[in-house]
């Protein structure tokens, strides 16, 4: 048997086993790169302080650092003032992993978050940020904005309860403005597997569905994947060597 048709055969017994994530199949990566690892997975160091992509589970996701990952790695990000709305009569400058430069507390929260940095030239695409400022950007907006915006939607015991993968979930859906009011009503009832059927059920899972943006599907279908996990016993666990 050749290289590679041994490589296959190991990777479809771990797919069989349900451990691929587990097993000795992380690709290493970068986390400074756009895109560090392919969508569902979010790149962190494994025992041996290397860089590699996990599989966004129960098992893996386990700290806020975790949930910030998975997110960044959906979003990837911009370090000029890039124009995101493609209607020619919209200005919609961003920075960053999805920063809007037009929202009402933009300036105060780069003067808070940024000091020293020149808001308005970074407007006017005069001026860069580094790729670590735009994370200072994109972590105060999870830890102010949008973990508190998911803890009051679906509320503050019900959220605090769930496994981190599933916080995850729920914290990218608002992120990216995709969670529905049907969907959280089914969450806070904890009808998981309903409320993972109607976040798809959305027009801009259908819109990308029907117009072939690859970016949207797999990030939607990760977050209901992670809703039809709750109160289901986790699979047993497979001892892998890592890389």
């Amino acid at each position: 048997m050749d290289k590679d048709h041994l490589v296959v055969l190991v990777m479809l017994l771990c797919m069989y086993f349900g451990t691929v994530a587990a097993c000795g199949n992380r690709k290493k990566c970068n986390p400074a790169d756009k895109k560090p690892c392919r969508d569902c997975f979010f790149c962190k160091k494994n025992k041996k302080e290397k860089h590699v992509c996990f599989k966004v589970r129960e098992q893996t996701v386990v700290t806020i650092d975790d949930l910030k990952a998975i997110i960044r790695n959906f979003e990837s990000y911009t370090l000029t003032m890039t124009d995101v709305n493609p209607k020619p009569k919209v200005f919609d400058p961003t920075i960053g992993y999805g920063f809007s430069l037009k929202r009402g507390d933009a300036k105060a929260t780069f003067n808070k978050v940024l000091p020293g940095v020149n808001f308005d030239k970074v407007l006017s695409g005069k001026k860069a940020i580094t790729w670590e400022q735009a994370k200072k950007l994109f972590h105060h907006d999870i830890d102010n904005i949008y973990i508190p915006r998911a803890e009051r939607k679906i509320g503050k015991k019900l959220f605090g309860g769930l496994t981190m993968n599933v916080k995850t979930a729920i914290v990218n859906a608002f992120y990216r403005g995709d969670i529905g009011p049907k969907t959280i009503a089914l969450i806070k009832q904890e009808k998981w597997a309903e409320a993972a059927v109607e976040y798809l059920n959305h027009n801009g899972y259908k819109n990308a569905k029907k117009n072939g943006m690859s970016g949207i599907i797999p990030r939607m279908k990760c977050n209901a994947e992670q809703f039809k996990k709750v109160n289901k016993p986790p699979p047993p666990k497979k001892k892998c060597k890592e890389e």
